[in-house]
């Protein structure tokens, strides 16, 4: 069996627990794995010391519900552009695209069911998703279909995720504006030049 042991002084900890709770709004993704570490954590020894440092965390901060949804909510509408991605031979970057949505819904979804959410190393998505209230259903499998799915069929069902994913997060944090750039199932359209009707008539 493989086993990772890593050590850090207790004052060390504490000092930096302090200065992550301090600046709640500004957590970047290997803070928030950190302090799912401690919730999540089995201790060896010492359960009541770990206990004591839990309480703080375990009272997710209403201002990172916000700024998390506010700094992941941004989509690429692949449902929008899947022809013309098609046609530039642009697989590679649609797949990018489609994972950072992906990344960004967990992200979005972990706020109003205050849960410390990282990209980083992401393990056990399912066991994550099944802690979450709020979230549209069988969204594990949902999520992992889009990248099995045609593009057209992966654009069409991540446009559907992310209308029920707005909808729940919107009756949680109704102040919250969530834009989508082009409405899911609206098709980019070829552009043409309408011709003058004068100019018809002379020819």
């Amino acid at each position: 069996m493989r086993t990772e042991v890593s050590f850090v002084a207790l004052a060390w900890s504490e000092s930096r627990l302090a200065e992550l709770l301090e600046r709640i709004e500004e957590f970047d993704s290997p803070s928030q794995k950190v302090l799912a570490g401690i919730l999540e954590g089995l201790p060896l020894h010492g359960e009541e010391f770990l206990e004591r440092r839990r309480a703080p965390v375990r009272d997710y901060p209403e201002p990172l519900r916000r700024a998390m949804v506010e700094r992941h909510w941004s989509f690429s509408p692949l449902w929008y552009h899947s022809e013309a991605m098609a046609a530039r031979d642009a697989e590679l970057w649609r797949l990018d695209m489609l994972l950072e949505a992906a990344f960004n819904l967990l992200a979005v979804l972990a706020a109003p069911n205050r849960l410390y959410f990282t990209r980083f190393e992401l393990k056990q998505m399912r066991a994550l998703i099944a802690k979450m209230e709020l979230a549209p259903p069988q969204l594990a499998d949902r999520l992992e279909s889009l990248f099995r799915l045609e593009p057209d069929a992966a654009g069409a069902e991540l446009g559907r995720l992310l209308q029920e994913a707005r909808a729940l997060v919107a009756a949680e944090l109704p102040e919250l504006e969530l834009p989508l750039r082009f409405a899911p199932g609206t098709r980019q359209q070829p552009w043409s030049i309408e011709a003058d009707p004068a100019d018809a008539a002379r020819h």
